[in-house]
């Protein structure tokens, strides 16, 4: 019995945790590297608050919001498949933790549907 409930609280665990869905390849297509022009509206990175130089290659999303390349790579990489300023969301992958838990569904409803015919 202890290893149904070792089990049971193991899948509640995993049921409580949110899927986490990150940029996937065809997301990183839509990323467009442009040159940084003193004329352009936003002057700094929203996610590092560090200014834009001339010249500067920087990394611009479909909404039009542009970022330092390592900042906005490691929040779509790590985080989101979002823009961390409006919400836009790029195309994305979610990890594997979604189809685990499809699996321990179906587990914890065949083990509850065995316990019920032997009790």
């Amino acid at each position: 019995m202890d290893d149904y409930n070792d089990f049971f609280m193991k899948t509640m665990e995993l049921l409580l945790r949110k899927d986490k869905k990150t940029i996937s390849s065809n997301g990183l297509k839509q990323l467009k590297n442009i040159k940084f022009t003193e004329d352009m509206k936003e002057e700094t990175c929203p996610i590092s608050l560090e200014k834009f130089k001339e010249g500067e290659e920087i990394t611009g999303l479909p909404c039009n919001h542009k970022y330092k390349e390592k900042y906005i790579l490691k929040w779509l990489k790590e985080e989101k498949n979002c823009c961390p300023v409006c919400r836009y969301e790029l195309c994305g992958e979610t990890d594997q933790i979604g189809n685990i838990l499809d699996l321990e569904k179906e587990t914890i409803l065949n083990i509850t549907n065995v316990k019920a015919l032997i009790d």
